[in-house]
């Protein structure tokens, strides 16, 4: 975990952060099976691939709650998911390339994600991105305060996820939002968050942050 205190102000470099999963990673198959062990394990009613698109959200325990998971149980059931999510699952198209190109240009990177330390390392020592990144954050149970914090520190801010409350935590912390294609919820409802910028792969944000 990075050490906050530690980073410098930085007007003229962009900062820009990313979700991990659905977002980085293409992992909504990954995401379905980790929901449906833990749903069939506490004996409610199973998701499809499609219906997991449609109906989910964020945090974590608002979506394990829309299934009938007692509120005494969410925090655990979140961390049960939370394992069953460091099985191995591939890396988006072009991400590797797309990281190594914004550090080349001076960017500071970072991951912000909900899914615990452990995962998000874990996911990036398997695919080699540990180096690519200057700050990593996992386990965040409040985003919007998260990227408050990390975006007093540079000018101009970008956040990338693939969910409406990515968006939303985005723009309440004074981020620039954008909003992938392609993750974990359905694109009407992303769109519907009025996300800055909203792509369809990462090509895309190169023209966005000018590199």
């Amino acid at each position: 975990m990075t050490d906050i205190k530690s980073l410098k102000p930085n007007t003229s470099c962009p900062l820009v952060l990313f979700d991990l999963n659905g977002t980085l990673m293409d992992d909504l198959d990954r995401a379905v099976r980790a929901t449906n062990t833990v749903l069939l394990r506490h004996h409610q009613t199973l998701v499809d691939r499609e219906s997991f698109r449609q109906q989910f959200m964020l945090p974590l325990s608002s979506w394990f709650a829309s299934f009938g998971i007692p509120p005494h149980l969410l925090e655990h059931v979140e961390e049960e998911w939370g394992l069953e999510m460091r099985a191995p699952s591939p890396l988006r198209q072009g991400v590797r390339t797309l990281l190594r190109d914004l550090r080349a240009h001076g960017v500071t990177t970072g991951v912000l994600s909900a899914v615990s330390p452990s995962a998000v390392g874990e996911d990036l020592r398997r695919h080699g991105l540990t180096s690519l990144f200057d700050i990593t954050l996992g386990g965040v149970k409040d985003k919007a305060h998260a990227l408050s914090t990390l975006g007093r520190h540079h000018a101009p801010a970008y956040y990338v996820g693939d969910t409406a409350y990515d968006v939303v935590s985005a723009k309440a912390a004074g981020f620039l939002s954008v909003a992938i294609a392609g993750g974990h919820q359905c694109e009407e409802k992303v769109k519907a968050s009025a996300p800055t910028h909203f792509i369809s792969s990462f090509s895309e944000l190169r023209s966005i942050i000018n590199v």
